[in-house]
């Protein structure tokens, strides 16, 4: 799910593929699909630190970690990664 109440940006709020479904390129299809439709604009999510899964996901679609939440999950800091700004396909 994308929304745009992250101060302002658009922000991966929801990405979730079925056990079934997965590895299979869903995440990154879905991932991609959201730069696409935010090119020229920033484009932030998030993630906890123990999901690696995620976060490798994140890096190859190019996401970059911005920062860290302290104490949303105990134990476990939530990493904000952002996509470098694309330009609009003319």
């Amino acid at each position: 799910m994308l929304t745009r109440h992250f101060f302002g940006h658009a922000f991966i709020e929801m990405l979730m593929v079925g056990s079934s479904w997965r590895r299979r390129g869903l995440g990154a299809a879905l991932t991609a699909h959201f730069q696409t439709m935010c090119a020229g604009s920033k484009l932030f999510t998030s993630t906890n630190m123990s999901n690696r899964v995620m976060q490798d996901l994140l890096i190859r679609a190019g996401f970059r970690p911005s920062g860290y939440i302290d104490n949303l999950d105990e134990n476990d800091p939530e990493i904000v990664f952002d996509s470098p700004l694309k330009p609009i396909a003319s």
